[in-house]
């Protein structure tokens, strides 16, 4: 299993959760959580297709599966319609009769918007995600799935992620405060282990090595936006990322991954925001 070039880690939408494929197999984890894919219940491709009597139906679907002994009944449709042009997306998903995504979606030439919440199942034994990816016309790219995670470690918070996005803007922030910066390779004395699994060889059984969640209490990762074509911009992209100290009671929260004698480390959820204006 090669290290470096079979990772991918990807968001869920509207969730604090992150999918993690290594290789050909597949982790859903959060800050306090992870589980494993067990099954993909549901995998489609589709095609944009060209309009016809004013509809264009790129996709649609309605199915129903067993999920621990409870129903989970599902109904996804992507198309083009007039009124204004423009791209439709519409999911739903209920769960033993209680709706648990209920999403709506426009995308046209006069903007585009959404509403609602994206499906998602979480229960102390297991996890399904839900993927509804759509791109340009021809693209093998628009995929539908629903993949099932039986959880490991199970996380109790049920967080959206969109609550948890902070812009601080620069003129509040002295400048002692930003240079304060911090490696991470230096914080190896603050470092807590929030949740770790070995990562197992599914041919051999041989554990191969090890996913872990770390936090670094008292630190924070912040990313530096500009509103404007600021010239110094260009002087300061090489510390547009940077770890320093929290300005309310955060954490650096890390996963971190050793397979094959390798180490890497990602930093999978939303930076603070420092924002900088004329």
């Amino acid at each position: 299993m090669e290290f470096t070039n079979n990772i991918q880690l990807t968001g869920i939408h509207q969730r604090e959760e992150k999918k993690i494929e290594i290789g050909q197999q597949a982790y859903l984890v959060s800050k306090h959580g992870i589980s494993i894919r067990k099954e993909i219940i549901l995998e489609k491709t589709f095609e944009k297709v060209p309009m016809d009597k004013g509809v264009a139906q790129h996709l649609y679907y309605s199915g129903s599966f067993n999920i621990d002994g409870k129903l989970l009944e599902v109904s996804a449709e992507n198309k083009t319609t007039y009124g204004p042009l423009g791209e439709r997306l519409l999911f739903h998903a209920s769960y033993d009769g209680d709706v648990i995504g209920n999403y709506r979606a426009l995308r046209s030439y006069m903007g585009g918007g959404s509403n609602g919440k994206w499906p998602f199942l979480k229960t102390n034994n297991c996890c399904v995600a839900f993927t509804l990816r759509s791109t340009g016309f021809g693209s093998a790219s628009n995929q539908f799935m629903i993949e099932y995670f039986d959880t490991i470690i199970h996380d109790s918070n049920d967080i959206n992620e969109d609550e948890k996005r902070k812009m601080i803007s620069r003129e509040t922030l002295s400048d002692e405060f930003l240079e304060d910066r911090y490696e991470i390779e230096d914080l190896k004395q603050h470092k807590v282990i929030e949740w770790l699994i070995p990562i197992v060889n599914e041919t051999s059984g041989k554990q191969i090595g090890k996913i872990a969640c770390c936090s670094y209490p008292d630190f924070e990762m912040y990313r530096k936006t500009y509103s404007f074509n600021y010239s110094k911009k260009s002087e300061l992209k090489d510390d547009k990322i940077f770890i320093g100290k929290p300005i309310d009671e955060n954490s650096l929260y890390t996963i971190e991954l050793e397979l094959n004698d390798k180490r890497e480390i990602f930093y999978p959820w939303d930076y603070t925001e420092i924002y900088y204006s004329n």
